[in-house]
């Protein structure tokens, strides 16, 4: 079967297509490979990414409508039905935004046990990384087994608080907050892991959302610069390879592609042709310089 590297160009009179090169069986499926790479790099940012958008999702949402709750009323009990609503929308987001992290892990682990094999190196470094954030940080913890508690025992989200303090010129000044009761966490919920169980005991007062939310973006980042360290290698000769063998084909409105099934009229003009576009726009991004 005739595989060719080529391009398709944007022209003001149309759309043009270059079948160009020949690849052989072994160049076509390197090609193969560097792009699977590319985008599977790509899933785990989006992924990253998706993370990133349900929480300020929750958090957007969260200060938008409790600013309206506090308009039409000082108290909750001013409006029942209405903090009701906005309580199963706070949820809603939240778990949304526990559910994008176990996700974005799970998927990570599964890729890396997949393309290196379950024992190698790079999977039992994933597991020092996941070990070492869930032992070091309360909220990487805490957040992966309250998933697991709003599966089982109740919604994450139990209450918020407002409350409003009397300024200076006579004015009110009105503050909202979400927190977690450790009691009722521990009554609730008794598959709590024993490490996690331990944190939630020697909490006397309920402890605020806010700074884990914080605390667990930091870890998240540095989550995912690991897991981009373990796949580096891999990633940068795909991208290599697919830089070397592209760049003669460069061209302004042009994608680069390679053509499979490729049939012709009986005078011989292009009939018909299916083509997978190579992810430049990925791979331009990506640093190479160093790269063997």
């Amino acid at each position: 079967m005739e595989i060719r590297l080529g391009t398709v160009k944007n022209t003001q009179t149309g759309i043009s297509v270059d079948l160009g090169d020949e690849l052989t069986p072994e160049q076509h499926q390197t090609f193969l490979d560097a792009i699977r790479e590319i985008h599977e790099l790509e899933a785990s940012r989006r992924l990253f990414e998706i993370v990133f958008l349900n929480k300020n999702d929750f958090v957007d949402t969260f200060n938008r409508d409790v600013k309206e709750l506090i308009s039409s009323s000082w108290t909750l009990a001013g409006d029942r039905k209405k903090y009701y609503k906005h309580h199963l929308n706070f949820n809603r987001l939240f778990l949304n935004y526990l559910s994008s992290i176990r996700t974005f892990i799970d998927h990570n682990k599964a890729h890396i046990n997949r393309k290196f094999g379950s024992c190698s190196s790079e999977a039992n470094e994933f597991e020092k990384i996941t070990n070492y954030y869930f032992d070091k940080f309360f909220s990487y913890r805490f957040f992966d087994q309250l998933r697991n508690y709003a599966q089982h025992s109740g919604l994450p989200l139990q209450s918020f608080n407002l409350s409003t303090q009397r300024t200076k010129d006579g004015g009110y000044l009105a503050s909202s907050e979400i927190t977690f009761d450790p009691r009722e966490l521990l009554k609730t919920y008794s598959k709590w892991s024993a490490v996690v169980k331990a944190d939630l005991e020697k909490k006397e007062d309920p402890f605020p959302l806010a700074p884990l939310l914080e605390e667990m973006t930091n870890v998240l980042f540095g989550f995912m610069q690991a897991v981009d360290g373990i796949n580096a290698k891999n990633v940068c000769k795909a991208a290599k390879f697919i830089k070397d063998n592209t760049n003669h084909l460069r061209a302004d409105n042009a994608d680069i592609c390679i053509f499979s099934n490729i049939q012709d009229n009986a005078d011989g003009t292009l009939k018909n042709f299916e083509r997978l576009t190579i992810p430049l726009d990925i791979v331009d991004d990506l640093d190479v310089s160093g790269c063997t």
